[in-house]
């Protein structure tokens, strides 16, 4: 399944993938439905040294921040600071994971794109609509933080 979100934001580029690349960032979008653990090592990661396909961290994926729903093997492929990354990480609960996430300096504001592929391994319908229910609300978490501009 592929899932696709933008939204257009209040802010420059670099305060803005400051704030998308930062634990309180990341568990800010993803409040209160989910919470992420051992995402401290994100703010470190640059284009020079991380290795493409290594896994950085593994984090377990918290339902309302204290159920363990999954364990995420972060693995960056793909990072240009200030512009995207593109993370494929291995889940207990998927065959596939990729997720790509954008930054686009638009006239005063900022758009972000986020683009999913992803692939359960079991109760597809069930996980595909947590999936789409939780980048909507990233995306009201991200707007909100930053106003709304569109």
């Amino acid at each position: 399944m592929k899932l696709e979100f933008e939204s257009t934001v209040n802010s420059d580029s670099a305060t803005l993938w400051n704030w998308i690349i930062s634990k309180r960032g990341i568990n800010s979008e993803l409040f209160p439905l989910v919470y992420m653990t051992k995402l401290d090592i994100f703010s470190t990661i640059t284009a020079e040294n991380f290795e493409p396909g290594k896994v950085i961290v593994s984090s377990w994926i918290l339902l309302f921040g204290f159920i363990p729903v999954d364990r995420l093997r972060i693995t960056p492929v793909e990072i240009v600071e200030g512009q995207h990354f593109i993370e494929e990480s291995p889940m207990f609960t998927m065959k596939k994971w990729r997720h790509e996430r954008y930054v686009i300096p638009t006239q005063n504001a900022c758009q972000v794109k986020d683009i999913i592929v992803f692939e359960p391994l079991a109760f597809k319908t069930i996980v595909s609509i947590f999936v789409k229910l939780l980048f909507r609300n990233r995306h009201k978490n991200l707007r909100k933080k930053f106003s709304i501009v569109k």
